[in-house]
Formats: C-alpha cells, sequence, structure tokens
C-alpha cells in the first residue's frame, strides 16, 4: 500500500474509480473466467506437475495484474492508474522468483 502511494505521488496519478458500465462489465465477466479456469486446473497442476504448483500460481497472479492493467487502460482513460499496474508487475516477477530461490537455499 505504501508502495502505491508513492508511486501515485511520483507519477501524480489520480485514483479514479471505474465509470464506464461496459468496462465493469468486462472487468467483471473476465475475472470470473480467469478465477474459473484457475480452479479448474488447479487439481491438474497439483497432482501432474506437483513441483511446478509455484510456477502456476505465480502465473494466475500474472495474468490478473495484466487483465487488470488491460481494463484500466482500455476502460478508464481519465486515470493513469494502468501505469501503476505496470510497476508493480514488473516487481513482482523478480520478487516472486527470488522467494523460490530463497527456499530453494534453505531446504538443502
Amino acid at each position: 500500500m505504501l508502495l502505491d502511494y508513492l508511486l501515485r505521488k511520483i507519477f501524480k496519478i489520480k485514483r479514479v474509480k471505474m465509470t464506464n458500465p461496459i468496462g465493469k462489465k468486462v472487468d467483471l465477466w473476465g475475472r470470473i473466467i480467469i478465477v474459473l479456469i484457475f480452479f479448474a486446473l488447479t487439481p491438474v497442476i497439483s497432482i501432474m506437475y506437483e513441483d511446478y504448483m509455484h510456477y502456476f500460481i505465480m502465473g494466475a497472479f500474472l495474468v490478473i495484474m495484466f487483465f487488470e492493467t488491460f481494463v484500466e487502460w482500455k476502460y478508464n482513460k481519465e486515470s493513469k492508474g494502468y501505469i501503476t499496474h505496470l510497476l508493480f508487475i514488473g516487481l513482482f516477477i523478480p520478487i516472486f522468483l527470488n522467494i523460490d530461490l530463497i527456499i530453494e537455499l534453505l531446504n538443502l
């Protein structure tokens, strides 16, 4: 939350709610579809590819974050909030991959 606040201050981005009714519907249905696909694939991934489950979770978060970024960019033109979403994606990937390396080091 602090990082979000700082990024919004630095880039002078105001928090604007989604007012476009089409954007709201696309956002809602997109999230529902992403979550349903995630829950449908979770048992398969956890049984067949147990070692890769953390990558699947990371991928699910990335898909949701990219979707939020796209909806913000496409349907909320007056806000530049998608910039913070892109920066969070850029920060999320290295942090998640480093957590994976720390877990591997602790298992030695």
